[in-house]
């Protein structure tokens, strides 16, 4: 299936090559779906790294609770 950039970039040029009018819709079209895209990379990488950073975390809190454990029961 072809990309809808793609697609839209090739009805701007067919629609320019026929005389038909003006074709700047399909450009911007186009235009904002690859910011769009791009926009929607960096939610994800930021995303992905926001969970990394979480695991990290929850992770590093297990230990310290494991740590204090043995001493809490002792304790008791």
């Amino acid at each position: 299936m072809t990309d809808i950039v793609e697609r839209l970039r090739k009805r701007a040029i067919t629609w320019l090559s026929f005389g038909w009018g003006n074709n700047d819709i399909y450009d911007e079209a186009a235009d904002e779906i690859e910011r769009l895209r791009k926009t929607n990379i960096m939610q994800a990488r930021w995303l992905y790294e926001a969970q990394q950073e979480n695991k990290l975390f929850k992770d590093q809190v297990r230990q310290w609770l494991d740590i204090g454990k043995p001493a809490a029961m002792e304790g008791e």
